[in-house]
């Protein structure tokens, strides 16, 4: 039997895919408008370095997209295949999990992968003009391609767990916020409240955010404590290769049908705290049927309007 039959499969697809070689035409033209921008900035402005302006600017864009990439790749590659009902033929061949999960991933990331390495030749200009040097662009690269794995894992993982798609997407967005922004974020408010000598290690929470991965790539960082920066890419490596095995262990036996328990129909019945009590509830939806019916569907619970005021409100505190 082949080993990895459904890559070598997708691998094989994509390459006669013609939005395969347009990708990268698109992710090219964006950068080079990036060098554009970086290069008049520095001529109209002579204080500004065109080196480093370009390169930590192109940096900064490649870390945005590879940490959304497992919300736009693969936070609903498996989901889908489980509303379709197509992920249990898969699992009725021979096929394991593995199979699966890495056949998907090389279906749905490999044109966003082309996409990154796209940029890598523009980040190299700066090094020919002096703004900076081969090991700050190396280690960047390879953070840049670690963080990209580690968001497409996290999709995968998610995708994985759920069948609908809004919830392998708050999965996604809730797992990456766990993993990466909330350990880093209570160590950084520790050490902004602190004012007694820190412990050595009191960078140990920052080692799973790509952030702080990025930030250790420059020179002066790195030669502080270049320990940091390969610790940080480890964890997050490490991380990366656990959700990938759970992800495995995972997809093949979550597309069976759940039987119906006296629990989940519970739950089911107990929507009341979000849409209100049956009364309240259907003279509401009538309401909201005489506007439109796609009005009524999207608004039929009601505390979808307290979620907006409670994002403003905290961003009204947090200022």
């Amino acid at each position: 039997m082949t080993f990895l039959p459904i890559v070598e499969r997708e691998l094989r697809v994509a390459a006669r895919r013609r939005g395969t070689y347009g990708m990268r035409m698109i992710f090219a033209g964006v950068a080079t408008v990036a060098f554009a921008g970086c290069f008049l900035a520095s001529q109209m402005n002579p204080t500004v370095p065109f080196g480093k302006t370009l390169f930590w600017g192109l940096a900064g864009l490649c870390l945005l997209y590879s940490l959304c990439a497992g919300r736009i790749m693969t936070a609903d590659c498996l989901s889908r295949e489980k509303r379709e009902g197509t992920l249990g033929l898969l699992f009725l061949t021979d096929l394991k999990g593995y199979d699966v999960v890495l056949g998907k991933l090389a279906a749905t990331s490999l044109n966003g992968f082309y996409g990154l390495l796209t940029f890598f030749p523009l980040l190299a200009i700066p090094l020919l003009s002096g703004g900076t040097t081969n090991g700050e662009l190396c280690r960047t690269a390879l953070a840049l391609v670690n963080t990209f794995l580690f968001s497409l894992a996290i999709g995968l993982f998610a995708s994985a767990l759920c069948r609908d798609e809004q919830k392998a997407m708050a999965a996604n967005f809730g797992l990456l916020l766990l993993l990466a922004a909330v350990p880093s974020a209570l160590d950084g408010i520790y050490i902004m409240s602190s004012s007694a000598r820190l412990p050595p290690m009191i960078h140990e929470c920052f080692y799973s955010c790509p952030v702080y991965s990025l930030y250790q790539c420059g020179d002066a960082e790195y030669k502080k404590e270049p320990a940091h920066f390969w610790l940080s890419i480890v964890i997050t490596f490490n991380l990366t290769a656990l959700l990938l095995l759970l992800a495995c262990k995972i997809a093949p036996n979550s597309w069976q049908d759940k039987p119906v328990t006296l629990r989940s129909l519970q739950q089911k019945n107990n929507r009341w705290w979000r849409e209100g009590k049956q009364e309240k509830a259907s003279a509401f939806r009538r309401k909201l049927l005489g506007v439109n019916a796609y009005y009524w569907l999207a608004a039929r619970p009601y505390l979808k309007a307290s979620y907006v005021w409670t994002c403003m409100i905290c961003m009204g505190i947090w200022w």
